[in-house]
């Protein structure tokens, strides 16, 4: 059984992961998250719940913290490491490059670097497809990136830093993820999905910013379903997939339209284009055929579980903790220490 290294496993992924990992294949995970989003009582008490004190360790430290990490290699033997952690979203890594480098950059170097001395057997690393940008074809993982914000081209940063040491692993598994929606222990409205549920909700209308846009789109409870599956399966080299569904690519006022389908006071009003100009249908053929059909939601089951899970939400969406651009501004100076 494994000893397991989740970076950001109280985020917005790792905490779907948590609630569908099989505890039984596992010896210990160790989660390492700063806890900026507040989610750590809850997956506390989902860990007491299933008497799974044992087998779970959380350290509220920066994964940037190498001193530290290197001591948690050490004391629990790791040879399994998920890095979830980062800045993610476009807005939160371009607000301050310099930290974006070096969280989302040489952080992750600097992990990598510490799994190859440690000798992890196995290396999973959440990308996304985010680093295709602008491409008018479908996008397979032969496609050439074309990344046009510094979310994607950290990402993809990532992807070369791990391809450079490809044979110092026995797996290494990079998913390029769809763009996130849906409820996870911890919610998020800066996600376009999201987004447009809380306009039509509480605005009653939903602005899109070029309704003609394609992306392709996957619930989080299925990107957790993902990583709990890969813990139990052996994929020996590099390997990359684009994580979703044929049927989750859709354009921005599709996915308005499915949103407002639920809220018929809604309406929704298409501002055209604006900073954000990405566009691009993506391939999951390789995923499929390795995996089968394993994703639980399409679109329209997506955005039902969505608006079912949101019903009953009462706090203001607008808050800091459920942004990562605005959690991000704040605890600047947290990130930018090291020894946190």
């Amino acid at each position: 059984m494994n000893n397991i290294l989740i970076t950001g496993g109280l985020g917005y992924i790792g905490s779907s992961l948590i609630k569908q990992l099989n505890f039984k294949i596992v010896n210990k995970i160790v989660i390492v998250d700063l806890d900026l989003f507040h989610t750590k009582e809850q997956i506390n008490s989902f860990i007491k719940k299933n008497n799974i004190e044992s087998k779970v360790i959380i350290k509220k430290i920066n994964f940037a913290n190498i001193i530290v990490l290197d001591e948690i290699f050490k004391l629990y033997k790791i040879d399994m490491v998920i890095h979830l952690g980062g800045l993610v979203g476009d807005p939160a890594c371009a607000f301050n490059i310099e930290l974006t480098k070096k969280i989302n950059t040489d952080a992750t170097n600097k992990l990598v670097d510490l799994s190859v001395k440690h000798r992890v057997a196995k290396f999973i690393y959440a990308s996304t497809c985010s680093v295709y940008g602008i491409n008018e074809q479908l996008c397979s993982e032969h496609t050439e990136p074309k990344p046009i914000s510094e979310y994607a081209r950290s990402k993809l940063e990532g992807e070369i830093k791990l391809h450079s040491v490809k044979d110092k692993f026995d797996e290494i598994i990079i998913l390029r993820f769809s763009t996130l929606y849906g409820v996870s222990q911890r919610i998020r409205f800066d996600l376009v999905g999201n987004l447009f549920y809380a306009k039509a909700k509480w605005e009653k209308s939903i602005s899109v910013f070029g309704g003609w846009q394609w992306r392709p789109f996957i619930n989080v409870k299925d990107a957790g379903l993902v990583l709990s599956i890969l813990l139990n399966m052996n994929i020996p080299g590099i390997n990359t997939y684009n994580v979703g569904l044929d049927t989750g690519n859709s354009t921005l006022e599709n996915l308005a339209t499915l949103i407002k389908s639920r809220f018929k006071d809604c309406e929704i009003v298409d501002t055209g284009a604006k900073e954000d100009a990405r566009n691009y249908k993506v391939n999951f053929d390789k995923f499929h055929n390795k995996f089968g059909n394993i994703l639980k939601f399409d679109l329209n089951n997506g955005v039902e579980d969505l608006c079912n899970d949101l019903d009953n939400f009462e706090n203001n969406w607008k808050s800091t903790l459920y942004s990562n651009l605005l959690t991000t501004k704040n605890n600047f100076k947290i990130l930018m220490t090291d020894d946190n």
